[in-house]
């Protein structure tokens, strides 16, 4: 469980990052006004994810689900890293939302079947401690660098699929 945990926190930490700053990278491309729509389609993605993640986990299992998810949302955080040209920009905002629910949802569901009794809230806690290490990580070492912060939330969700996709293993064999 621990592997787990640790990746759901470096996933909180890799989320957060990107759900903070993704409107300040959007700017200088949109403009101030139109970069508030990758919210929109961040929104519009992340509303039937759950469902279409459900899905997914039922046809392909568990742990290769939460592979293709987590990849996914990696690929976003990268694209985002790149994204001068708008369809990007969205295209980025689009795998964010439509992947965030469905790390969160299949990593819990990872932490119930390794049969901890308080899985939910164990990770949901690791989450939340990620939630609150990213920003500050990237504003004490990266002094709010947009570029850099993308990568820390890069090399966060890489190293949060890595940890999970342990911990899932064990939850596999059991």
């Amino acid at each position: 469980m621990l592997q787990l945990s640790v990746g759901y926190f470096c996933q909180g930490a890799g989320y957060i990052i990107i759900g903070t700053y993704l409107v300040v990278l959007a700017e200088p491309v949109f403009g101030a006004t139109a970069a508030a729509a990758t919210w929109l389609v961040a929104g519009a993605a992340t509303a039937p994810s759950p469902l279409l993640w459900s899905l997914v986990a039922a046809r392909i299992g568990l742990r290769k689900a939460l592979t293709v998810c987590y990849g996914l949302q990696v690929l976003g955080a990268v694209l985002a890293i790149f994204a001068s040209a708008p369809v990007l920009l969205l295209a980025a905002a689009a795998l964010f939302g439509a992947t965030f629910m469905g790390v969160t949802m299949m990593t819990i569901g990872v932490g119930t079947q390794l049969g901890s009794p308080v899985a939910a809230a164990e990770l949901t806690t690791w989450y939340s401690l990620g939630q609150i290490t990213g920003p500050a990580l990237v504003a004490a070492v990266l002094s709010g660098t947009i570029m850099g912060s993308f990568i820390v939330a890069a090399i966060a969700l890489a190293a949060g699929m890595a940890l999970s996709l342990l911990g899932a293993r064990a939850a596999q064999a059991r």
